[in-house]
């Protein structure tokens, strides 16, 4: 999946705003929802 620049943007701006337990079940979702090489390509992109 290729991440373009408004997905980029609104994940980076929910990660920012979520706060303990919700973040904590949000960030592992998202990289499971970038399929394979998702882990490396969040970590790449959204840092």
């Amino acid at each position: 999946m290729e991440l373009t620049d408004s997905l980029r943007n609104l994940l980076g701006e929910t990660t920012q705003r979520l706060k303990g337990i919700a973040r904590c079940r949000f960030l592992p979702r998202t990289v499971l929802e970038l399929g394979f090489g998702g882990q490396s390509k969040a970590e790449k992109e959204l840092g």
